[in-house]
Formats: structure tokens, sequence, C-alpha cells
């Protein structure tokens, strides 16, 4: 699988529910190994939530203000985990 983003590049993270975003946020790439893309979430990074009826309700982090409240964290998606 060929890398598509380059170290320092801020994308966007979406979580999909029922097919519609239920949670985006900028994240900035640490690494992209084409199969194994690394990201890392800043702390403060505005939250935005999806809006409408979800299956599973609203996302239980929409009751607080919409920002990542705890330090930075780094993420690690794999190919294989979509």
């Amino acid at each position: 699988m060929q890398a598509r983003f380059t170290p320092g590049q801020v994308v966007a993270r979406r979580e999909m529910l029922d097919g519609r975003e239920w949670l985006l946020y900028p994240v900035r790439v640490v690494a992209d190994e084409g199969d194994l893309v690394a990201v890392y979430l800043s702390e403060r990074t505005p939250l935005t939530f999806g809006a409408g009826e979800f299956s599973w309700g609203p996302h239980p982090w929409s009751l607080h203000d919409p920002i990542w409240q705890s330090d930075g964290v780094l993420q690690i998606q794999r190919a294989s985990d979509t």
C-alpha cells in the first residue's frame, strides 16, 4: 500500500457511525507507512460532533466542552483495522 500523507501534514480524522460523521477533529501526521498511519492529537484540539439522530445516540463526549481535554495522544491506524 502506498503512503498518502507526509509527516507534519494536518489531516481530518473522522469517526463514522450510521454512514455519517459522528466525530471529526484535526490531527498531525507522524508517519505514513502505507499500511500503517500514525497521527498525533494535541491537547485542546477542537472536536466537532455529528448532528442528528445516531443508533448509539449522541457522542458521549458531546456533553463536555468540544475540545480534547487530556494530554496529547499518538493514534495508530492499520489498514487491517478498517
